[in-house]
């Protein structure tokens, strides 16, 4: 028991020793001017903080950048739409002594009602300006139109009138196209074929007498064009009195006539040599010319 009490006697003595020095640390002994020199250490510890400017010299990756951005407060600039911009930087209109309201004072410019009534007319008169252009543009297409249909009337009863002779009234038709050959000193034959799929579907002759137009109104055209994208009345074949070769017309179509792949433009004739290639729209069937 005496070694027990011994121990805890011990370890009280060391306890007191303790309180003692800690009691000296707090004690009055201690200068002012430790105390204060104390103080402002610790209230500088307690507020201290890293530069911001450290924050832009850290070094990081190309694929950190995007991390560190979206922590970066927004600046009025970059927030800033391209609207608001122009708005900012708008110009203003000089001052006015009128004032609408009253009607008083010196009007030294237009109003903004008057600018928006100019800006109206103008509107207006180049709309009438647009549908005038679009009506003389039909009115030429259609004198156009009747020309060409003029012109292929007067061939036809110039035809007619030339084979009116008693002498072959009578006859057949392939004797009287051998006789119109034969009195132009022509005997060169020409001839339009079909082809659909590479595969020789018909064969239309080109003759004088007879003029071959092509469209989708089967009332209106001798080679009626089954495609969607053909007009009702697409385009012609003629061979003029005494001419060498037969030409093509395209009567302003809608999706244009192809001559050996190129468009050709409308009411301007194209001359037709052999192994010439037509096609008309979008249809894939190929119209051959060939002579004999």
């Amino acid at each position: 028991m005496s070694e027990i009490d011994d121990e805890i006697k011990k370890i009280r003595d060391q306890r007191k020793n303790l309180n003692f020095l800690h009691s000296n640390e707090n004690s009055d002994d201690k200068s002012e001017y430790d105390k204060s020199i104390t103080v402002v250490i610790l209230r500088e510890f307690e507020s201290y903080h890293a530069p911001k400017y450290l924050v832009d010299t850290i070094p990081v990756n190309d694929d950190d950048k995007e991390i560190i951005k979206k922590y970066v407060a927004p600046t009025v600039a970059s927030q800033e739409t391209e609207y608001q911009s122009r708005w900012r930087k708008r110009d203003f209109s000089p001052p006015r002594d009128y004032d609408p309201f009253t009607g008083k004072g010196k009007d030294q410019g237009r109003s903004y009602k008057d600018i928006m009534a100019e800006q109206k007319l103008k509107r207006e008169e180049k709309e009438i300006y647009d549908k005038i252009a679009k009506i003389q543009q039909s009115e030429r297409e259609k004198q156009r139109e009747i020309q060409v249909n003029v012109e292929l009337q007067d061939q036809k009863s110039n035809n007619n009138n030339n084979d009116k002779t008693p002498e072959y009234n009578t006859t057949t038709t392939h004797s009287k196209k051998k006789f119109k050959s034969s009195s132009n000193n022509n005997s060169i034959q020409w001839f339009i074929s079909i082809f659909k799929n590479k595969e020789k579907v018909k064969e239309y002759e080109i003759t004088e007498e007879k003029v071959l137009t092509f469209g989708r109104d089967s009332s209106r055209n001798n080679i009626v064009l089954e495609h969607e994208s053909c007009s009702s009345v697409h385009a012609t074949v003629t061979l003029k009195p005494g001419s060498k070769r037969p030409y093509l017309t395209d009567l302003r179509s809608t999706n244009r006539t192809l001559l050996n792949g190129k468009e050709i433009k409308p009411y301007q004739t194209e001359d037709l040599y052999e192994g010439d290639k037509i096609t008309f729209g979008a249809s894939s069937r190929e119209y051959i010319i060939s002579h004999t």
